[in-house]
């Protein structure tokens, strides 16, 4: 990899401080010092309810020179959070991180080497697994509308379908061109991402990273690199939380309005 690349990186966070704190503990540990980043931490929370809580996590900060602070002072939504700090980029690639991640190796390096190499690619995945190793089902197709039928409706019939809708037809141990990967854990070119106007911030919360996604296609390639993992603690609220559950409708008919209603 060239000398002076460099990496920044934006982590939305909505009041678990903990998480972030955890994963922002991973990138400082392992990410080679070569790579020049920078980390934006833009919290979502608003006015906590306790303040003491976000004071400890403004000091745990403290301690890391590449990491700023950004308080948007309300919660914008996931897309428009990472939006927010778009104007202060500078750097050659950026990553869209989520807080519940956890490195146990240099992700970073081989990722932004990997995109420097493969003019042709747009933006780049590693392999997200759980907490045993398990590949998690968050590389997919296009969504369709039937693909949505079954997710949520899980008969035996209809699980061919959703195995292929997930990709498990793909050999994950080598590098494979994905349609759409879950927003994650993404490295992106800088230049590109600022080009589409970063994520579609009509979606306040989910959909808008499939978005994403087919807007980077028109493009450029996405391709997953499997040669890194990372550790996802995933904890799929809309599928639990009413309240998310409408939310995520919401955003998937924003999305089909927009990319069209297509069936199967």
């Amino acid at each position: 990899m060239p000398d002076h690349v460099t990496l920044s990186i934006s982590i939305v966070v909505y009041k678990k401080y903990d998480d972030v704190l955890l994963a922002i503990d991973s990138i400082e540990r392992f990410t080679d010092k070569s790579l020049s980043k920078k980390l934006y931490i833009v919290d979502n929370s608003g006015y906590a309810d306790d303040n003491h809580y976000k004071c400890a996590f403004l000091e745990s900060l403290s301690k890391y020179d590449d990491v700023e602070y950004v308080d948007t002072k309300k919660n914008l939504g996931f897309g428009k959070g990472h939006n927010y700090v778009i104007p202060c980029l500078n750097s050659d690639y950026h990553a869209i991180v989520n807080p519940d991640i956890v490195l146990y190796s240099d992700v970073f390096t081989p990722l932004v080497s990997f995109l420097n190499e493969s003019q042709d690619v747009g933006m780049t995945a590693p392999v997200l697994t759980d907490e045993y190793n398990n590949v998690l089902r968050v590389y997919r197709r296009d969504i369709t509308v039937y693909d949505l039928l079954c997710r949520y409706v899980r008969i035996k019939p209809l699980k061919k379908r959703f195995d292929f809708h997930t990709m498990e037809d793909v050999d994950k141990t080598k590098d494979f061109d994905c349609e759409f990967v879950q927003g994650s854990f993404l490295v992106v070119r800088t230049d590109l991402f600022k080009n589409v106007r970063g994520f579609d911030d009509r979606y306040f919360m989910y959909a808008e990273d499939a978005d994403l996604c087919r807007t980077i296609r028109k493009q450029s390639r996405i391709v997953v690199h499997p040669a890194v993992r990372v550790v996802h603690k995933w904890e799929k609220a809309s599928h639990t939380n009413f309240k998310l559950t409408r939310i995520h409708a919401v955003s998937l008919v924003k999305y089909f309005n927009k990319w069209g209603w297509k069936w199967s």
